[in-house]
């Protein structure tokens, strides 16, 4: 996944060039990329199955 921040970076390294990360925002959409991030949970996910998980998962308070 390419942030902003990251391929301000690569720009910096590869090309010795510094940009503003607001800068990178449009660069990538005129490239047509989009910033990405990964859902918090998976679409197909069943909640119910989700909660009888964590109700059997539950921490012991010790460490």
């Amino acid at each position: 996944m390419w942030t902003p921040a990251l391929v301000r970076d690569y720009i910096a390294e590869t090309f010795s060039v510094e940009y503003s990360l607001a800068h990178m925002y449009r660069v990538m959409k005129r490239a047509g990329l989009s910033y990405q991030t990964a859902r918090p949970r998976h679409h197909k996910a069943d909640p119910a199955e989700q909660q009888r998980w964590r109700s059997e998962f539950k921490k012991s308070g010790r460490r």
